[in-house]
């Protein structure tokens, strides 16, 4: 796969990542923006041919790659025709998924992370104490504070950050947070 990835990655194919063996039909499709022995960086996008945010997956858990499909090339068209453009200067490069982590941390952005196949549960705001140990203040689907958790980074298989539902998770988060109930 890390050939197939690198491949992508250099010639900016657009391409559908399946890494969810639990859920065969789901898949990030993007721009591959880095590629390293464990990680890939994804600048995901949408349906409708918009940018979706950051993805960092598990280069191990990647099963399937597709590119140049019917659905693809009408993603990538809509994105063309809305003036999209693959992002050049990306700060996420040298270690993606460290990189991300601080970056969401720095940034106060709302992040969706699996710690395993098929699990997108923790949803909220990273806080990174040292390089040893990754904590969330987790948001629920109505933007309400729901508790922390904390846990190794190298048990994380796929974080989102500037992803549409992440945006919306953020906007209500701050709308409760500034006193309205």
């Amino acid at each position: 796969m890390l050939e197939l990835l690198r491949e992508c990655e250099d010639n900016k194919i657009l391409t559908a990542v399946y890494n969810n063996r639990n859920a065969y039909d789901s898949f990030s499709v993007g721009y591959v923006l880095a590629v390293t022995e464990e990680e890939m960086l994804l600048a995901r996008i949408s349906p409708r041919g918009e940018f979706d945010g950051y993805a960092v997956c598990r280069v191990d858990t990647i099963f399937r790659i597709e590119t140049d499909g019917a659905y693809l090339r009408k993603v990538e068209l809509l994105w063309k025709l809305k003036g999209g453009a693959v992002p050049e200067d990306t700060p996420f490069i040298d270690e993606p998924l460290m990189d991300l982590l601080q970056f969401a941390a720095d940034n106060h952005i709302n992040a969706s992370i699996c710690l395993e196949e098929g699990s997108c549960i923790i949803g909220g705001y990273v806080e990174l104490s040292d390089q040893e140990r990754v904590c969330v203040l987790q948001v629920d689907e109505f933007g309400r504070e729901n508790g922390r958790t904390c846990f190794y980074p190298e048990e994380i298989t796929r974080i989102a950050i500037l992803d549409a539902e992440g945006q919306d998770l953020d906007m209500l988060y701050r709308y409760r947070k500034n006193g309205e109930k």
